[in-house]
This record gives structure tokens, C-alpha cells and sequence, in this order.
């Protein structure tokens, strides 16, 4: 607890500037990390839920889209048949109230052919969320490194100083 009695003093006594470079990168770094995690599941369940057919809309799940009763957001509940059986998948996005698919609205589902209860609807638009997590991603560490230009040498100095009294 000592020992780290110096660093904190330090670390306190920070430039903003410094804490904005430590955050924005980290932060645009973790959102690229998710993304690529989320494309490459995405891409993994597309390539193995071959099966395709078509399913209808019976019904929506609501969440609240905030603390208050402002908004809700519904997600599609979507019913399937594979080989004469009828199955039940939940989407993963949810809509606003204006955008939400209409009861009987026909969507495709992809299915896993071994496992036909295991599906998704094929047409909710991953990629985007993807792209937009990338973008915003790559704009925080472009932001980092803006405040490392800017503000580069009393980052570095306060950076050493805070190694060396660590």
C-alpha cells in the first residue's frame, strides 16, 4: 500500500491531457477488439447455419431503451418450420417502435441443418454495428494520438515522471 503511495500522488497530480491519451486509445483499441470478436463469431455461425428457410413474425419482446418509460425497443420473435416442425428464434436487435417489423412480416432465418433450433435471423444487419465499432474505434486512438501531437511533450514528461516515482 506504501509502495504505491507516490504513483497515486502523481497520477492525481496529472494534466487532463494525460488521462485523455491513456483513455482514448485504450478505448479504441477495446472497441477494434470487440468487433473483430463479434465479426468473427458472426462469420463463424454464417458459415455453419447453412440451412436456410423463411419465418414469420408473431410477436415482439420489449425492453426499456432508457431508465425512464421514453422509449422501448422491441425484438422480433420469429417462428420457423424445418422438415414439418416449427420452431421459435428471438432476434438480436432490437427496433424503435417506427422501424419495428410488422406482425406476419416474412424474414429469412439461417438454421444449423444438424440442429434446426439453433438459427438466427440471416437478415439482421451485423456489419453494421461491425463497421461502426471499427470507425469510432480507429477515431479514439486517432484522437489519442491528436493529444499526444499536441500535447506530446508534457505527456511523456509527466509519463516519466510517473514511472520514476512508481
Amino acid at each position: 500500500s506504501n509502495r504505491l503511495a507516490p504513483f497515486r500522488v502523481a497520477f492525481s497530480a496529472a494534466d487532463p491531457a494525460l488521462y485523455l491519451f491513456l483513455i482514448f486509445p485504450l478505448a479504441g483499441l477495446s472497441l477494434i477488439i470487440i468487433a473483430r470478436n463479434i465479426k468473427h463469431g458472426m462469420v463463424h455461425k454464417e458459415e455453419s447455419h447453412t440451412g436456410i428457410t423463411t419465418g414469420t413474425v408473431v410477436g415482439w419482446k420489449t425492453n426499456s431503451a432508457g431508465g425512464d418509460d421514453s422509449g422501448y425497443t422491441y425484438i422480433p420473435v420469429v417462428e420457423y418450420e424445418v422438415e414439418g416442425c416449427i420452431y421459435q428464434v428471438d432476434g438480436t436487435s432490437g427496433m424503435d417502435e417506427n422501424r419495428r417489423l410488422p406482425r406476419g412480416s416474412k424474414v429469412k432465418i439461417s438454421y444449423l441443418p444438424a440442429n434446426p433450433c439453433s438459427a438466427f435471423l440471416a437478415d439482421e444487419n451485423w456489419r453494421g454495428m461491425y463497421w461502426s465499432m471499427i470507425l469510432f474505434g480507429i477515431l479514439a486512438v486517432m484522437i489519442g494520438m491528436a493529444l499526444l501531437l499536441l500535447h506530446g511533450r508534457e505527456i511523456i514528461e509527466q509519463l516519466l515522471q510517473l514511472l520514476s516515482e512508481a
